[in-house]
């Protein structure tokens, strides 16, 4: 739209324009004959863009008021046009006065023209760029302007953190663009000096002189910057690597320092001789000025590069260690401070004691809530049958918690969307899909660790409109017209009925019931006519002054452009509220890469060396209202921002206490942390300056693939002898698969956030997850049941393996699946429990408990004869048995008849060889 409407104009007016050149016959210059054309093409492009930006404007503005953050929206743009007017105002003024030029009696009329033109518009070009460049600092501003302090000091400059979160990047921001600013006007000025001035140096001395001195004044301003650059560097080694040391190190404290102080000091001396230079007319010849300027050069190159690399090789690297300590020190804790791992509470288990019947009868919590369905498996299940229409999907599965017949059950919960693109190509119309097919409708939910005898979720939500099975888990507001999968805008209120839910052969139809979403008066129609380029609007018969638009539906977002400050959680989840209303629930973080001594970790598009998940947004499914809550009342981030726009954050207390119960501990979150403690869980200097205890992430099978395991939710119990809902973490040793810690991160709302740490014992083996995936492959029944499955038009699907810690012993187990290749089904179809010393499988979880306790066999038993003729008919029987299980799809069957057959064959052979 706006690349026509330019088109247009520029068509009308230049057409014109280019005709009246051509038919010029003269060769005198045309400008005057054209000006009145040139005049009104730039004067229509102005008002077209001054046009869209308006509309752009108000359109934002409406959809700011329509969600409640009007205040937010109107402060950022109040910083953001102060900021411009005053960068503009400064850089306008000193880009004019650059580009002074004075008249010359022998240039042509024509000449004088555009020198008078490009005198006020080139520095109005240049100003317009500088304040847009300055207004985009409007957040370091308002984080300055209202800094929090953190009472956490740096040990080198005992400063207060918050001077680096705020004030550093604040200052350094400034001073960058006060040294633009003065580097551009200089060579302004150096251009019209070389272009205008020195040609006529003969004739005009006095004007040379004027502009040698503004030379000698504008590269004094740019020395003072660097200078002022350079002091602020001193603190910019605190977020670099300098030889084994992330931060200062003890070439950067004893040399390096001192040097940058003393460059800053002679750039700042040099940039006073230059103003002498400038107002001392002896003085004013242009030579000093380049001297002046090649010595501050010289001397940066040489007290910069040469002399702390020299003193690094010569005096430090020889006895790194002995130097360095203290400051590995420093960047132990900085890192540790700046990821939230500096209140890991370490748990050292000295002897893994054994899995035992009773031990898990005692922690029946824990058992009854062993995750055997895997959530990417669920996924294609619940596809397969919850999707009910063509036009339904299920995104994402989630993992989370709630009391069920007063017990804590852990569920897996997934909102059925409604995903436009699937729509038939016929039924991909305007009206269908901006006004008719609006929301999806409804959530499924299964408990972890339950399925059917064929192998499917036992629901506990289902089908449309919502069924449940337990009287905690009532859908009254099924409809989502705002999640992951929500990416158009709709109208509501409309002279059609929406589509609501499909009902047998017919469809039931509804109305919006919330008085949400901008009113579509006339005016708004034209404006969203404009910014949508979308005639509908317009010309549509079905939209009326009642209907509301809505639009950025997608939750991710939404609370992005409310809260561009925040980076946002990867994975948002549902929540069924106890007022039957879903909710999204998304975690934010405050970062930096300005936290004293932290190495970064390059996530989000950018390094980071400080994150806190401080804030829960949490998003209504039907209306769209979002509301974000502060959880963490010690992060100085937090607290500057909900300063900053009082009106942005909540406090935790105003959170509904469902929602409390429903927190989780983020996985993005868990993953940075698992990352960093990998190395920096050796708070000793000497062991991490050797990395002689580093740590890797586990490894698991998933599909046949061996992948990083990732953070998994489970109830565990905590420091306390509580159970509780968190998130866990294994952790092997560098190139090796045994398990040496479990890092567990509270869900509670009590605990939110405490992190647990399970070390266990480095003299005896503990098998990590890879270790139980050979053990698996090893095992020669389960080895041939899994090829056989996969040789017959099947695919087998090995879940998550998951450790559970309970107690001071540990279990493995994992889900096997089974999913025809021409559909994703997959069906659980064996259980596989392990601990340090057994390894079994069953169809059930009980079967699988029995075995690991000895109680029943694990296969069927043959039973034992010395008749060879029996034992013929026998496996015959059982290959019987096994090729009609094959072709009921019954593998698991069909491979413990296989096995009895082996079993069979080989008794045969040993009355053979013994008769």
């Amino acid at each position: 739209m706006v690349g026509f409407i330019v088109f247009i104009l520029y068509f009308i007016f230049a057409l014109p324009l280019i005709i009246k050149a051509y038919k010029l016959k003269t060769n005198t210059p045309p400008f005057h004959l054209v000006k009145r054309e040139v005049f009104i093409l730039v004067l229509g492009v102005i008002i077209v863009t001054i046009f869209l930006s308006s509309v752009n404007f108000i359109t934002n503005l409406l959809w700011f008021k329509s969600v409640n953050y009007q205040n937010v929206f109107l402060r950022r743009i109040f910083v953001k046009i102060t900021l411009f007017l005053i960068g503009f105002s400064i850089s306008y003024l000193l880009y004019f006065v650059s580009f002074y030029v004075p008249k010359r009696h022998e240039e042509l009329e024509v000449g004088e023209r555009i020198i008078n033109v490009s005198r006020f518009v080139v520095p109005l070009i240049l100003a317009f760029f500088t304040g847009s460049a300055t207004s985009a600092q409007f957040e370091q501003v308002l984080m300055f302007i209202n800094r929090t302090p953190s009472n956490i000091f740096d040990p080198v400059f005992h400063r207060d953190v918050s001077f680096y979160l705020f004030t550093y990047p604040f200052l350094n921001g400034i001073v960058s663009t006060l040294l633009s600013i003065f580097v551009i006007a200089f060579l302004v000025e150096e251009i019209v000096y070389l272009m205008y001035i020195r040609p006529n140096f003969s004739k005009i001395s006095r004007i040379n002189l004027h502009a040698t001195n503004l030379l000698s004044i504008l590269a004094a301003l740019i020395l003072f910057s660097v200078s002022l650059k350079i002091y602020l560097s001193v603190y910019s080694l605190l977020f670099r690597k300098g030889g084994a040391v992330f931060g200062i190190g003890y070439t950067d404290f004893y040399v390096r320092i001192p040097i940058f102080r003393i460059i800053a000091l002679l750039l700042f001396v040099a940039g006073l001789i230059l103003i002498i230079y400038a107002i001392i007319p002896r003085f004013t010849a242009r030579g000093p000025v380049f001297r002046i300027l090649l010595i501050s050069a010289i001397v940066v190159v040489v007290f910069y590069i040469t002399v702390p690399n020299i003193f690094q090789a010569l005096v430090v690297r020889p006895t790194e260690l002995q130097r360095e300590k203290s400051f590995l020190t420093y960047n132990i804790n900085g890192t540790l401070q700046g990821f939230g791992l500096d209140k890991v509470n370490i748990t050292e288990i000295k002897d893994l004691n054994p899995i035992t019947k009773d031990l898990l009868s005692k922690n029946q919590t824990i058992v009854n809530n062993f995750r055997f369905w895997d959530w990417r498996a669920l996924k294609d299940t619940y596809q397969q049958i919850q999707s009910i229409r063509l036009y339904y999907t299920f995104n994402d599965v989630d993992v989370d918690r709630y009391i069920l017949n007063n017990e804590l059950r852990e569920v897996l919960v997934s909102a059925r969307e409604l995903d436009q693109g699937l729509l038939p190509e016929t039924s991909k119309t305007w009206v269908n899909l901006h006004l008719k097919f609006t929301h999806g409708y409804g959530i499924c939910m299964n408990t972890v660790n339950e399925f059917t005898q064929e192998g499917l979720p036992d629901l506990l939500v289902k089908d449309i409109p919502p069924i449940s099975t337990v009287p905690e888990l009532q859908v009254i507001r099924p409809e989502i017209y705002f999640g992951e999968l929500t990416n158009d805008y709709i109208i509501v209120n409309t002279g059609t009925d929406e589509f609501d839910y499909p009902k047998g052969e017919e469809n039931v139809y509804s109305k919006y019931k919330e008085n949400r979403g901008i009113r579509l008066t006339p005016f708004n129609r034209f404006l969203y006519t404009i910014s949508f380029n979308d005639i509908n609007f317009i010309f549509s018969r079905y939209i009326n002054s009642n209907s509301k638009l809505l639009y950025i539906r997608n939750i991710k977002d939404r609370v992005s452009k409310i809260a561009p400050y925040l980076k946002f959680d990867s994975d948002p989840y549902i929540v069924l509220g106890n007022n039957g209303k879903l909710y999204w629930v998304i975690d934010a973080y405050t970062v930096s890469n300005f936290y004293p001594y932290s190495e970064p970790v390059y996530v989000y598009n950018e390094n980071v060396n400080y994150i806190r998940n401080s804030v829960k947004c949490v998003i209504d499914a039907y209306t769209g209202d979002v509301t974000f809550y502060i959880v963490d009342n010690s992060d100085p981030i937090a607290k500057t921002l909900s300063k900053a726009f009082p009106t942005l954050l909540h406090s935790f207390s105003e959170m509904p206490e469902f929602l409390k119960n429903h927190m989780r501990y983020p996985d993005d979150l868990m993953k940075i942390q698992g990352y960093v403690y990998l190395t920096y869980h050796m708070a000793d200097p000497e062991v991490f300056y050797n990395k002689e205890d580093a740590w890797d992430i586990a490894k698991e099978k998933y599909y046949s693939q061996t992948q990083d395991v990732i953070p998994y939710f489970a109830i565990v119990k905590d420091s306390s002898g509580k159970y509780t809902f968190a998130s866990l973490y294994a952790f092997t040793p560098l190139n090796k698969s045994n398990l040496v810690a479990l890092m567990i991160a509270d869900c509670s709302k009590d605990n939110f956030g405490k992190i647990n740490l399970l070390r266990f014992p480095k003299d005896r083996l503990v098998y990590g997850p890879l270790q139980i995936e050979a053990r698996i492959d090893q095992d020669s029944e389960i080895s041939k049941v899994l090829t056989l499955w996969n040789q017959q038009g099947s695919e087998v699907i090995r879940g998550n393996l998951l450790v559970i810690p309970i107690d001071t012993s540990i279990i493995y187990f994992e889900p096997i699946y089974l999913q025809a290749n021409t559909a994703k089904f997959p069906q659980i179809k064996k259980i596989v429990l392990s601990t340090q010393d057994k390894l079994v499988w069953g169809d059930t979880f009980e079967d699988s408990l029995n075995l690991l306790f000895g109680e029943v066999q694990n296969v069927p038993q043959t039973p034992q004869t010395q008749n060879i003729k029996e034992l013929v008919d026998l496996a015959k029987t059982h290959f019987e048995n096994y090729k009609k299980y094959v072709a009921s799809g019954d593998y698991a069957k069909a491979g413990e008849e296989l096995k009895a057959v082996e079993d069979l064959i080989q008794q045969i052979e040993n009355l053979s060889k013994n008769p």
